[in-house]
C-alpha cells in the first residue's frame, strides 16, 4: 500500500531545507568577503589580504616565535609579515641595479604591493 503524502509537511521540509541552503550560501559569502566586509580567516579579521603559506620551519624558531608573540600581544603571522615586508626593503636596498632587481621592483608595482604596504597601520 502506497503511503499518503502529506502535501504540508512535504511543503514545510522543502522549505526548511531551502532556508538552510541559502543559510550556507550566505555564510560562504560573508567568509569570500563578497559583502564589502574584513575578510574572517581563522575567526581573525585581516586588514590585508593575506593568503595562508605552509612554511617549514624548525622547531625551535616556533616556539621562540610563538614566545615572541605572546609578549608582544601579536600573532606569529603578523611578525612573520613583517620581517618579509623589512627583508624586501633590505633587498630594494641592497641589490645591485640589474635583471634581478628591475623584475623585483616590477612585481612590487604589479601586484600593488606599496599600497598594501602604506595602507596598514604600523604594529
Amino acid at each position: 500500500m502506497r503511503k499518503r503524502i502529506n502535501r504540508p509537511e512535504q511543503a514545510a521540509a522543502l522549505a526548511e531545507m531551502l532556508e538552510k541552503s541559502r543559510a550556507r550560501v550566505a555564510n560562504t559569502e560573508l567568509r569570500k568577503g563578497r559583502q564589502g566586509q574584513d575578510v574572517i580567516r581563522n575567526g581573525v579579521k585581516t586588514e590585508r589580504d593575506t593568503q595562508p603559506v605552509q612554511v617549514r620551519m624548525l622547531k625551535a624558531q616556533i616556539k621562540v616565535l610563538k614566545q615572541i608573540a605572546s609578549q608582544e600581544d601579536r600573532t606569529a603571522s603578523d611578525i612573520i609579515r613583517e620581517l618579509v615586508d623589512q627583508y624586501i626593503e633590505h633587498c630594494l636596498k641592497s641589490w645591485p641595479d640589474g635583471d634581478a632587481l628591475s623584475i623585483l621592483q616590477s612585481t612590487i608595482r604589479q601586484t600593488g604591493y606599496w599600497e598594501e604596504f602604506e595602507r596598514t597601520p604600523a604594529t
